[in-house]
């Protein structure tokens, strides 16, 4: 197992899954440059909305890059709030 993120792209959406960092390599800024990499390839797409599936394990990771929880089941949100209708 290496270091990892998967990003997903639909419906005008990113969605940011799967970041993993071996336990012997964590807090050395790999896991923020993954998020910031997989950010930073959506908006060379267009792509302005950012979800990301999590456990609470990388939370100070995503809080710092601009995500917040948005419910209970640990998914993030990146930038503005918008209603699906």
């Amino acid at each position: 197992m290496g270091e990892t993120a998967l990003l997903l792209d639909g419906g005008g959406v990113t969605g940011i899954y799967d970041v993993e960092v071996r336990q012997e390599f964590r807090r050395r800024g790999i896991g923020s440059a993954l998020i910031h990499a997989a950010l930073q390839h959506a908006r060379k797409h267009g792509l302005k909305i950012a979800v990301l599936g999590a456990t609470g394990l990388g939370a100070r990771i995503y809080q710092n890059a601009g995500f917040r929880e948005v419910c209970k089941i640990s998914f993030w949100k990146y930038g503005k709030i918008r209603q699906l209708r």
